[in-house]
């Protein structure tokens, strides 16, 4: 079993702990039952279908190879390198370079790519992004991601839909509908926190040079991409899934909060060494 392994099933069991406990305190006894079937409920989805609601989240399409066919042709070079089963190719219509990777085991995987990111790379640095992704395959980190994405953007999105909801006819929003956010949103970087570790980032660096042999080529792409990243954000992004991308999509107070990537000069210099 491995340490990825573990981590998945702590965070489902904690936040199983949350659901049953919210049941006893509300209905008592029979409160705890319906939540712990809700929350046996809840954890069968999202082991099955974390991967799926991610892509929904981003509206993210497949690519198709006769449109992306030096996407398809690097993957295929990287994956016999690598002997893993080649990862669904998918698209984000935006401008932002980044990259992600989703999935339930090493079988069932997706690479996701944005517009923006073919688009600034040439092609040793898309190789050395590409080849980070698979590495996150190759360690056994896309099923505790994915989950956590799930997990953070569904509380997100609660956040969010109870804001709006509780906005007084007249839409002047009331400083007291913020109250569910300011609560949910540390709740959700403390599941980032507890369930995230920045060697995933090094470990997935260091698979991509040692399949690509193109360590300068990946700082490269890093100092690009992050540079860009300031400029071109993510529309629509979802903050507990930033754990999930190629770079810290967030900036500014949620790129702190949420610091679930390796400072750039500390990824850099272990690269360069």
């Amino acid at each position: 079993m491995t340490i990825n392994t573990i981590r998945t099933a702590v965070l489902l069991m904690f936040l199983s702990t949350i659901l049953i406990s919210i049941g006893y305190i509300i209905k008592g006894t029979a409160g705890a039952l319906i939540s712990f079937i809700m929350a046996l409920s809840i954890v069968t989805l999202l082991c099955m279908y974390s991967d799926r609601l991610i892509l929904k989240m981003y509206n993210a399409k497949p690519a198709k190879e006769k449109d992306y066919a030096l996407y398809y042709k690097i993957i295929d070079k990287l994956t016999k390198r690598a002997d893993i089963k080649p990862p669904k190719l998918y698209i984000i219509n935006s401008t932002a370079p980044n990259a992600f990777t989703t999935g339930r085991n090493k079988n069932n995987t997706t690479l996701v790519v944005t517009k923006g990111l073919l688009q600034i790379c040439n092609d040793k640095e898309l190789e050395c992004v590409l080849a980070h992704e698979l590495g996150h395959i190759k360690n056994n980190d896309i099923m505790l991601m994915s989950i956590t994405g799930a997990i953070a953007g569904a509380i997100s999105y609660l956040g969010e839909l109870v804001i709006w909801t509780t906005m007084p006819s007249d839409n002047i929003r009331h400083p007291l509908s913020a109250i569910p956010l300011i609560i949910l949103a540390p709740f959700s970087a403390m599941i980032m926190h507890l369930s995230m570790s920045t060697d995933r980032v090094y470990n997935a660096d260091r698979f991509s040079t040692s399949i690509t042999d193109k360590s300068k080529d990946l700082v490269s792409a890093i100092e690009k991409i992050s540079r860009e990243v300031k400029y071109r954000p993510i529309k629509g992004l979802i903050h507990g899934t930033a754990h999930m991308f190629f770079i810290n999509p967030l900036t500014g107070n949620f790129s702190t909060m949420l610091c679930t990537h390796p400072q750039l000069k500390n990824r850099i210099q272990r690269l360069e060494k």
